[in-house]
């Protein structure tokens, strides 16, 4: 408490708290948890920057994430907000919205590229590169080769994801099977 006054002064406030424990505000938080619902990658991108520019510490920040991708995970399971979990009536609401927009599979696998990129800053990797990564591995399953990436990508189709095709896709999934650029059976008979 010493350390707060000195450091904001009195009154204490709740920013001054959040400085000087180094913890990433909620605000910030919430902000990737809705991008990577949202399989935003863009707004993860921008998220890390909001948090670069404040100071906080990136590796308490991807703590505080995982423990709050977590607490998705224990709402979509329990089916209610504990109390635990929530310091305001709207924090409840926001918590229940970003529980119901996202998947078991998105959150288990952010907390497992998260808890990742914990490992690799333990280890001398740059934080910022480290976390950008794993929300973008999170927030775009399509960037990512793995088989947890393949298997988020299967999710989405079978939720029926209407997102943009990608614009080589349109023209081969348009084209009736056996017809010109599909390369199917017409085509090798009209050639021979």
């Amino acid at each position: 408490l010493d350390q707060l006054v000195a450091y904001g002064g009195s009154p204490v406030a709740s920013d001054d708290v959040l400085a000087v424990l180094g913890v990433a505000d909620a605000e910030l938080i919430f902000a990737a948890a809705d991008a990577i619902a949202a399989q935003d990658g863009r707004s993860a991108l921008e998220t890390v920057e909001r948090l670069s520019r404040s100071g906080r510490d990136m590796s308490q920040f991807i703590r505080d994430l995982v423990a709050h991708l977590r607490q998705l995970l224990v709402i979509r399971t329990a089916e209610v907000v504990p109390d635990a979990f929530t310091v305001t009536a709207a924090q409840e609401e926001r918590l229940r919205g970003q529980a119901e927009r996202t998947t078991d599979a998105v959150l288990v696998r952010g907390i497992d590229e998260l808890s990742a990129a914990l490992t690799l800053i333990r280890e001398g990797d740059d934080a910022r590169t480290a976390l950008e990564l794993a929300l973008l591995k999170t927030a775009r399953p399509d960037a990512d080769p793995s088989g947890e990436a393949l298997a988020q990508r299967i999710e989405r189709l079978e939720r029926g994801y209407s997102g943009p095709v990608p614009v080589e896709e349109a023209g081969a999934a348009g084209d009736p099977p056996g017809e010109a650029g599909s390369g199917g059976p017409k085509a090798t008979e009209e050639q021979g």
